[in-house]
Order: structure tokens, then C-alpha cells, then sequence
């Protein structure tokens, strides 16, 4: 089961995309890995969070996290 997807972490994040736009890719992967790793009621097996998140990997993935979260809405379920 998937929490909410909109957390403190989140508008935080979209308050400050500047900031974690230029943030080094190394630290972003910190953020971003330890965000997913509250999302689910249960941790995730390795291998299964590997899957989820080896996506996000890299500035690729980090430009990528972020045009996710901007477009994040409260209001969407």
C-alpha cells in the first residue's frame, strides 16, 4: 500500500526546486532514496527498490524527480 505522495518532504521540495535542481547528484540520491523508502507501508525488498529507483539515477533522473514533483497536485488521489 502506497502512502500519500504529498508530505511535508514534497512541499518542501517544490518550494525549493532551485535548490535541488543544482543540488550535487550524489546528495539528491540520498534525498530522493530515502523519500521513496517512506512511501510504502512496508519496506521494500532490495531488489525490488532497486527497480523503482535505479530510474531516478544520475542528472537525468534527478531533472527528471523534479519535473515530477513540480507538477505534484494536493488535490490529485
Amino acid at each position: 500500500m502506497l502512502r500519500p505522495w504529498i508530505t511535508a518532504t514534497t512541499r518542501h521540495l517544490k518550494a525549493h526546486l532551485d535548490v535541488y535542481s543544482t543540488m550535487p547528484t550524489h546528495i539528491f540520491r540520498e534525498v530522493a532514496a530515502a523519500r521513496l523508502r517512506t512511501a510504502t507501508e512496508r519496506p521494500m525488498e532490495t531488489a525490488v527498490f532497486a527497480a523503482y529507483f535505479d530510474p531516478w539515477a544520475g542528472e537525468e533522473g534527478q531533472r527528471l524527480w523534479l519535473r515530477n514533483a513540480s507538477g505534484f497536485n494536493e488535490q490529485d488521489r
